[in-house]
């Protein structure tokens, strides 16, 4: 019995299996596959591969500091990510990627007061000194386009 806490902590604490848990039963993801065309990349964001678990948390996240009590319910991803990237030259004179944006065009839906909100907004993830082994930075930014 002590073997199976034992291993079930250890699992918990991994970060392999936190990035399979889910955020929250509540929320609906949608669309996904939309990330496909991208999935090569999501890893150099630094937020895990499943990018359906990691946009869907980062939105709640931003959404909760937005205004306390908001409650997202779903997620759907509208289309293909937009992709951007800037290369630099090394010592070598070798180009090397060195910045790279993602943005997750989404319908989202939240609970709010008791009233649901509909909206449709970019979550886009701006990594920045991917050519630096260290100092390496990325930010969010949530940009509603539609309400």
């Amino acid at each position: 019995m002590k073997y199976i806490a034992l291993l079930a902590a250890l699992l918990a604490a991994s970060p392999l299996y936190a990035a399979k848990q889910p955020i929250n039963n509540k929320i609906q993801t949608l669309g996904f596959s939309c990330a496909d065309t991208v999935v090569d990349v999501i890893p150099l964001l630094g937020r895990g591969e499943d990018a359906e678990h990691f946009v869907a948390q980062d939105i709640q996240t931003e959404l909760e500091r937005q205004h306390k009590g908001s409650v997202l319910t779903q997620v759907e991803c509208l289309g293909e990510p937009e992709l951007k990237a800037s290369v630099i030259k090394d010592n070598a004179g070798n180009e090397v990627l060195s910045k790279m944006s993602i943005a997750f065009p989404v319908a989202i839906q939240v609970n709010v007061n008791k009233q649901t909100i509909e909206m449709q907004v970019d979550q886009t993830y701006l990594a920045e000194n991917l050519e630096k082994a260290e100092g390496k930075k990325v930010t969010q930014h949530f940009v509603v386009k539609k309400s």
